[in-house]
Order: C-alpha cells, then structure tokens, then sequence
C-alpha cells in the first residue's frame, strides 16, 4: 500500500490550498481498474478503485461471462455488477431517497428489489417505488465522517424461477460537516 496526498498529483483552481496539511489517502493496487471516480471529502479528491470480480468483463460495468451449461453457481451469480458513490452532508435528515435503480425492460413476470449486503446495515432501506423500479432510502440520519455501503439486487423472475439477478453496490460517503 501507498499513502498519497492527491494535492501532489493534481493542480488547479478547484483544490485547497495547501494549509492546513494535506489529507492522506490510501490507494490499493487491484489488478485491474475499469472505473476511476472522483468525489470531493475532507478538501481532497478521494479516489475509489472498482474492480470486476472474477468471470466479469468490464463494459460500462462487470458484466458476467456466459456460464458454462450445469453450472449453477454461476447462474445464480449477478448477470451484472454496477459501483456508485454519494457524498453527503453529516447527519442528513431521514428518511431520504438516495438512489433509484430500475429495470429498462423487463423479461420475466416480477421484478423483486431487496438489500443484498453492505457495510452500513440499519441506515438503508429498499422500497418499490414503480413497477420497474426500486429506491434505495436512508433511514436514519449518520453522523460524518462515516463510509458506508450497500448492495441493492434487482432479482428477474418469471413463475418464481430466477431469470437474473443484478447487483448495484452503493458507497455513501458522509462529510464530517453539516454543510
């Protein structure tokens, strides 16, 4: 691992100045970077690294390889996997509407939206918000700074046998300030 001030790498009207002293972030080597994103914390560029789990291929997000006939545990797997990050203020009121993921067309007869893990377990909450579409709420405020995560699944189905299932992994990041 390799501790970096992103002020040293980059330059420009919209970065702080640089007293007080810069905020040191921690970057992970992953074998592969599809997607880089930029989000502003504690006056630093925050870089979070998203890598595709294995029998992925990175599109606009991981995609799942074709499975081999018989092979039931990759057919259970996500068909995809997408990465999105929030930055919000510290103790945010709640609940509140955080992100919306929706199916742009449907192949089976329901669609079925749940919370399938995270880091962040208690804070989040998955509603039907339409026929196609699922909404991901903050339910209880979070006191900054904090990182949290969760993985909304938006499960295919047709006569309750699973079509696909698709997987969208939610980074919270929660400013130690209030404004």
């Amino acid at each position: 691992m390799e501790v970096i001030d992103p002020r040293l790498a980059l330059s420009g009207p919209l970065l702080p100045p640089a007293e007080p002293a810069g905020v040191p972030l921690v970057a992970v080597s992953v074998p592969f970077l599809p997607f880089l994103h930029f989000e502003l914390i504690l006056q630093a560029f925050l870089c979070c690294y998203c890598c595709c789990p294995p029998q992925y291929d990175p599109v606009v997000l991981c995609e799942r390889t074709p499975c081999v006939l018989g092979d039931k545990k990759c057919t259970q797997a996500p068909s995809s996997i997408s990465f999105h990050f929030l930055a919000v203020v510290s103790n945010m009121s709640a609940p509140r509407v955080l992100f919306r993921v929706s199916a742009a067309r449907v192949v089976g007869d329901t669609l079925r939206f749940g919370l399938a893990g995270g880091r962040g377990r208690g804070h989040f909450s998955v509603q039907r918000s339409g026929r196609q579409t699922g909404t991901l709420l903050l339910v209880t405020p979070v006191k900054g700074p904090a990182t949290l995560e969760a993985e909304v699944e938006m499960s295919e189905l047709e006569r309750n046998t699973l079509l696909g299932r698709y997987l969208t992994k939610v980074t919270l990041f929660v400013s130690p300030y209030m404004f």
